[in-house]
């Protein structure tokens, strides 16, 4: 009935929910959040028009439960709060006390609670208030990047999310804060590329096997990347002076974990150099392609498909076209059956993109085609990091 007529055809509803809130047992709370949940959605543009109505007892009624002794209870509470967030942003008025609520949350013990957290973070930057986006902003950075170095993989994906939602929805009136945070956000988030220590115990199994780890499923590592290639591309010509010396640093670390971060994290950001800051390429494309003899294969694996990336701007650049397409060439015949298929896919990128500029390369463009059609007899296909 309430779906179809509105909170307002059950007035006895909201209140009869909010005396389950605070009934002692938590299931009955529970219980009545899960239907509250389904009042808030269903009656989004209701409470808009009227926020002094039903909307008003809820808030009154849920604020106070946000620091309830059952972490259950705690949880679902900031739900309400970031569905009238989302759903009904004006019935709150005034955003500055969930600004404030949300950063005494973040301290919370429970991981779910701080989820949420994140969740609510996220959904005030689509509602951004340029003059509390000011106030608070270094604060809820500060608290994201401290997620983002737990151990938690769900906690450390949702602080993932919250930059692409913060960069998506970034005035210009805040860029040049984030722009001044850069030194501290971006290394949080280069450390985060490499493999994690359960990876590497799974790697180190598979490869008594022969077999090759793939990530099958979106990751900490795969969102960090991801994470890197919108910050530069929002703040390209910014990112590569951060990004460039921890990248240089990390290629040269003895721990190949470091080293294949570091090729992913040059990886992630191809498009951005390449367009707006291409001066830096050449300062670290000869150390890549000296990282397709790296002894570990997942380094020759994701330097591959991090020299692909760079297909565009290595056509510009004749002497480096040439050593790319050689030092790709020779690792189609690689020792490890995944570099060769890693090898394949790079080779068949550069072709497309410097399709016209192989061309004066008859000794090249030849060996390309041998290359592909052993390839192809052998069953060689694309593999992405």
């Amino acid at each position: 009935m309430v779906s179809s007529w509105g909170v307002h055809s059950w007035p006895e509803l909201v209140p009869s929910l909010l005396g389950c809130l605070r009934e002692a047992n938590p299931d009955v709370a529970l219980g009545a959040f899960a239907c509250l949940k389904e009042v808030l959605e269903d009656n989004a543009a209701l409470f808009s028009r009227d926020p002094l109505g039903p909307a008003k007892s809820i808030l009154t009624g849920v604020m106070p439960l946000c620091s309830h002794p059952d972490a259950r209870i705690r949880t679902q509470a900031i739900g309400c709060l970031t569905l009238f967030s989302e759903y009904s942003v004006d019935v709150l008025g005034d955003l500055e006390p969930l600004y404030l609520l949300f950063i005494h949350l973040s301290n919370d013990v429970s991981i779910e609670v701080k989820r949420r957290v994140v969740v609510g973070f996220s959904i005030l930057m689509e509602n951004m208030n340029y003059e509390l986006s000011s106030k608070y902003l270094v604060k809820i950075i500060s608290i994201i990047i401290n997620y983002i170095n737990q151990s938690n993989e769900e906690l450390v994906l949702e602080a993932m999310e919250f930059w692409t939602v913060l960069l998506e929805h970034l005035q210009t009136d805040t860029e040049n804060l984030i722009a001044q945070l850069l030194p501290q956000i971006l290394p949080a988030i280069f450390i985060r590329m490499q493999y994690s220590q359960k990876d590497v115990q799974e790697i180190a199994l598979q490869k008594k096997t022969d077999d090759y780890y793939q990530e099958s499923h979106w990751n900490v590592r795969k969102s960090a990347a991801y994470a890197f290639e919108v910050f530069s591309g929002r703040f390209a010509g910014l990112v590569p002076s951060v990004l460039v010396p921890m990248a240089l640093q990390g290629v040269n670390s003895e721990e190949w974990v470091v080293r294949e971060g570091a090729v992913l994290a040059l990886g992630s950001v191809a498009s951005s150099l390449q367009s707006c800051c291409p001066d830096f390429i050449a300062g670290f494309f000869p150390v890549l392609l000296k990282l397709l003899g790296d002894e570990h294969h997942l380094i020759r694996v994701i330097t591959c498909w991090t020299l692909g990336r760079y297909s565009y701007w290595a056509k510009k650049n004749p002497n480096f076209l040439k050593q790319l397409v050689n030092s790709i060439i020779n690792h189609m015949n690689d020792s490890n059956y995944f570099v060769q298929k890693a090898s394949t896919t790079a080779i068949g990128e550069v072709f497309v993109e410097a399709f016209w500029e192989l061309l004066q390369y008859s000794d090249l463009l030849n060996h390309i085609l041998a290359s592909f059609t052993h390839a192809l007899q052998h069953n060689t296909v694309e593999v992405k990091p």
